[in-house]
């Protein structure tokens, strides 16, 4: 028999990893709802605070310009990502953007999720920095 507790693992999981952005003037995109998982590997709430700028400079025109395209068109993108840690160690990861439609039309709201190859072991400082893996997009 199995147990309510494995059954609800992988749902709990996802959405520990889950967040929400939205859209501000220009090239701002703002965290709204972050999952558990992503608030304890940021080290900090992220409510209200630029995803953006999480990422490194030289990788943030990219980044905005796929974000840019979700909003716009409704394409889902996943950005191949590597997160680097308050002490260097940098884990690979990715994040999946899709646009999210509210029932009146109102509002620029993107669905995502962090993923990481080993979601049990997270790094053991808190994410310093995101940058671009040599394989981006797919």
């Amino acid at each position: 028999m199995t147990s309510l507790v494995s059954l609800q693992s992988p749902i709990s999981q996802r959405a520990s990893g889950a967040f929400t952005l939205r859209h501000a003037d220009g090239c701002h995109y703002l965290f709204g709802w972050t999952g558990k998982w992503l608030r304890q590997l940021s080290g900090r709430a992220l409510r209200d605070h630029d995803f953006i700028t999480l990422w490194r400079p030289a990788d943030r025109a990219f980044l905005q310009a796929q974000l840019d395209d979700v909003r716009r068109y409704g394409r889902a993108r996943t950005i191949k990502a590597r997160a680097v840690t308050l002490c260097g160690e940098s884990r690979l990861c990715s994040f999946e953007f899709t646009k999210l439609e509210h029932p009146k039309g109102r509002g620029a709201t993107m669905g995502c999720r962090w993923r990481s190859h080993a979601n049990a072991a997270q790094p053991g400082t808190p994410i310093a920095q995101l940058r671009l893996d040599a394989n981006p997009t797919h």
